[in-house]
């Protein structure tokens, strides 16, 4: 595939300039926004409201290592990467834990405390510790409260909604700025660093804890731009997640594991016993897997908290109870009906510890990263601390370059295109079924070069065709993403991690 940009993209001196601009506003693109020293001027581009995305959602916590004991987070973060992960990377994230809590505390972002004004820290899994910082089992909304607030307050940050980003404009100097789309209208900024924020893949599944806007945008962008990803078919399935009445599911939070609740499955046995040391508080793939063992028997599978104190479950997990409850399960007297779903992709656009990609002036940061940070499988709660410790690094690095409008070059490139192609005949339904067939939890060879194929027949279709709506960019963009995904599995040749073929 040739395509370089989606859309015509025009660049000259009547073009708004921002120092940075930075592509997605979900925790990793906001916690950036605020840290930036005011001299900035910067422009964040939401794809939609600020209160619509991935880290909304985000129950369990941030995981820290304060006081200097790095030793063991690092230790527990490669355990459960299968020890794929890049040591210097994780070393670097986790050496960040108490200058993203002093900054997240100084932001007003308040989390549990204990009867002596201690944070109170949870256990999650393949954690042999508690480490986990919280704000009761809805931590995402807390960050994101204090975050929008604190970029809402700084005159140096313009954020604007409901603009949908389509390309990265670059040269063989470097990265030159963004176009995007907003009420149905194309239009570029020149900036001299552009941070990609954008989030994973989830959207794209059907099965999934993600948000439907969180389509691989960012990936996409990278990819026309020349960078690569990294570990791309590295795609975790979270264990627990409670189906709704409905439709879609929730996230019944790795955390109530961590204080004490069960894996059952249907005949009441505690299947997790011989399984991994740690029990329900193994690694998520572990745990995954052997969810799926037990389907593969023909048994249900639950969490029990019935022998948990109902008024401490109430307390200290009050948005499950009342979603629980909402749909017919008391957590006190039933247990709850999980399933593992896609979450998370450990893979990313290849940057390196501060987030720096192949491209000058070009960054990324947060779940949208390929750092090797998380390896073959993330570590629980270590999402958020990657979101905050990666923009805390992009933001060291920008602080050393000082500001400066360059003399904005003409700049113009269009996209050569088949006047009379058709539309192409893929939808966001047909491409999501792709995504589930091909890269479910076990994921089998012939299934993936079937999906391949179909992936390649559609490109034929869209490749040369004028895309002017935002589900045409983001099928562009799934396309693309998907045969990334789908090459990256087809060159592994045995499970690791996440990545389980049969």
């Amino acid at each position: 595939m040739a395509r370089r940009y989606l859309t015509e993209v025009c660049l000259n001196a009547e073009t708004p300039y921002y120092d940075v601009v930075i592509v997605g506003a979900g925790v990793s693109g906001l916690y950036l926004a605020a840290a930036l020293p005011l001299h900035y001027k910067a422009l964040v581009l939401s794809k939609d409201s600020l209160s619509v995305c991935n880290s909304q959602l985000a129950q369990g916590g941030v995981a820290l290592t304060l006081n200097g004991e790095l030793n063991s987070h690092i230790e527990d973060t490669l355990a459960a990467g299968a020890y794929m992960n890049d040591l210097r990377v994780v070393k670097a994230m986790v050496s960040e834990s108490e200058k993203v809590l002093g900054r997240l505390l100084d932001y007003g972002v308040e989390f549990d405390k204990d009867e002596g004004n201690k944070l109170n820290m949870t256990m999650e899994g393949g954690h042999r510790k508690r480490r986990i910082v919280h704000s009761r089992d809805t931590t995402g909304m807390a960050l994101m409260e204090a975050l929008i607030r604190r970029v809402r307050g700084c005159p140096n940050i313009e954020v604007l909604e409901y603009a949908f980003a389509i390309d990265l404009i670059s040269d063989h100097n470097g990265s030159l700025g963004v176009s995007y789309n907003m009420k149905g209208l194309n239009q570029c900024v020149a900036s001299n660093a552009v941070v990609l924020a954008t989030g994973g893949i989830g959207g794209w599944f059907s099965r999934t804890t993600n948000a439907p806007v969180v389509t691989g945008d960012g990936l996409a962008m990278a990819l026309r731009a020349g960078v690569p990803l990294r570990d791309a078919a590295y795609i975790q399935y979270h264990p627990t997640a409670f189906k709704l009445k409905a439709g879609g599911y929730f996230l019944i939070s790795e955390a109530v594991r961590g204080e004490g609740g069960h894996l059952i499955n249907s005949a009441g046995v505690r299947f997790m016993k011989g399984v991994h040391p740690l029990m329900e508080l193994a690694p998520r793939d572990v745990v995954s897997k052997a969810i799926h063992d037990q389907f593969s028997t023909g048994s249900e599978v639950f969490v029990d908290v019935r022998h948990l104190e109902p008024v401490f479950f109430q307390t200290r997990f009050p948005n499950i109870y009342k979603v629980c409850v909402e749909n017919g399960i008391h957590p006190e007297t039933m247990p709850i009906p999980i399933e593992p779903v896609e979450h998370y992709h450990m893979g990313g656009v290849m940057a390196d510890s501060t987030g720096a990609t192949p491209v000058k002036g070009l960054y990324v940061t947060g779940e949208a990263a390929g750092t090797g940070f998380h390896g073959a499988n993330r570590l629980a709660s270590n999402s958020l601390l990657e979101c905050m410790a990666l923009s805390e690094r992009i933001v060291r690095v920008l602080e050393t370059k000082k500001p400066q409008k360059p003399l904005v070059k003409a700049y113009k490139a269009t996209p050569q295109l088949v006047l009379d192609s058709d539309k192409p005949n893929i939808s966001k339904y047909a491409l999501r079924e792709i995504f589930d067939t091909a890269l479910p939890l076990v994921k089998h060879n012939d299934i993936l070069e079937n999906a391949l194929e179909k992936i390649k027949i559609a490109f034929e279709d869209i490749e040369n065709t004028e895309l002017t709506t935002t589900e045409e960019f983001e099928v562009f963009n799934g396309l693309q993403v998907a045969k990334a995904l789908i090459l990256d599995a087809l060159s592994i040749k045995k499970s690791v991690g996440s990545f389980v073929i049969e």
